[in-house]
């Protein structure tokens, strides 16, 4: 069996993050709705082989490989270092005024994979499809945390990559219409 781990990276250099993210079409704002500045980023990047998977054979090796490392160590398992690109797949930027907080996730859609969102259904909440400069977005409301987010997503003209935006925040901090004005200044 391979397993790969994923690696999240805390960054909280704006400039830092803004040189690790190569796709510059991926917008990371210095501040959000007027007085919410950028804090901190938890990214996580995809490794070479969810960029370029590996054939059938190089597989094999692999696995042969650590098979070997595994007998040897008598351990059981065995671990190689996979080396890491500058795609990310997640990243978790966090904005703050005060104690108040607003999330900003991008989730890189491009490549091969098949994404979903699931809510149990026993989490109460409320959706509503929403339409900010001529595009769809869904907003929901989470009733017992008083939570709410906005997504939406954005596909490059070049059709190459496509990335899903959630902002969210506190229902009883950051408004519905609040939510809608972030969202647009990432459609700029």
């Amino acid at each position: 069996m391979v397993i790969f781990g994923a690696v999240t990276f805390l960054v909280q250099n704006l400039s830092h993050l803004r040189d690790k993210i190569t796709d510059k079409s991926i917008k990371i704002a210095d501040k959000v709705n007027g007085n919410y500045t950028f804090q901190k980023a938890d990214v996580i990047f995809k490794n070479a082989q969810e960029v370029n998977p590996p054939s059938s054979e190089e597989k094999k090796k692999m696995a042969e490989k650590l098979r070997k490392q595994a007998e040897e160590s008598n351990q059981g398992y065995a671990m190689m270092p996979v080396e890491m690109t500058d795609q990310f797949f997640l990243l978790f930027a966090t904005y703050q005024n005060g104690e108040d907080k607003i999330g900003v996730n991008i989730t890189n859609l491009s490549g091969k994979s098949n994404p979903t969102t699931y809510i149990d259904e026993k989490v109460e909440f409320k959706q509503e499809k929403v339409q900010v400069k001529g595009v769809e977005m869904l907003l929901t409301e989470f009733g017992p945390s008083q939570w709410h987010e906005l997504k939406w997503v954005y596909e490059n003209p070049d059709k190459k990559v496509k990335y899903a935006y959630t902002i969210s925040g506190d229902i009883n901090k950051v408004s519905k219409e609040t939510l809608m004005k972030i969202a647009e200044s990432y459609l700029e």
